[in-house]
């Protein structure tokens, strides 16, 4: 069976786990200058999460925001909502970079707009780093 049986893509979907893999990609081509800001959503981000241990291994230090909402999102509405399949495992997002082994990297979970309020304050003096995971109870 060649590559070409394997992969199997429809435009509609075709986006879906690109955000990680792009930020990395910024963050290569941009040799440390400036900050690179990555908003995802979870069902996305577990297609390609193990690019985040490639950004510790070469000291990328992206912003990083995993909408967790507990669901392929985009495909939920699509299907007319409330289908099973659509549910996604529970994952503690934040504490993956370190799992995936990136150091130094600020890692927060916020639940309220209170604690994201915290999480922006933090941010403006963190230079290195960051991996947010933010709860959004989708229901």
């Amino acid at each position: 069976m060649t590559l070409t049986h394997l992969i199997v893509l429809k435009g509609l979907w075709g986006s879906i786990g690109w955000a990680t893999p792009a930020c990395l990609g910024v963050e290569m081509a941009k040799e440390g200058k400036g900050r690179t800001w990555c908003i995802t959503g979870d069902g996305a981000h577990q297609s390609t999460l193990n690019d985040i241990s490639v950004m510790g291994r070469y000291n990328a230090k992206p912003i990083i925001f995993v909408l967790n909402n507990g669901i392929y999102g985009v495909e939920d509405v699509l299907s007319m909502r409330g289908h099973e399949y659509d549910d996604l495992a529970s994952v503690n997002y934040h504490m993956l970079p370190e799992a995936l082994g990136c150091t130094d990297w600020f890692c927060a979970k916020a639940s309220t707009v209170q604690e994201l309020d915290d999480v922006f304050e933090k941010l403006r003096s963190h230079d290195g780093a960051a991996y947010i995971e933010v709860i959004d109870d989708y229901a």
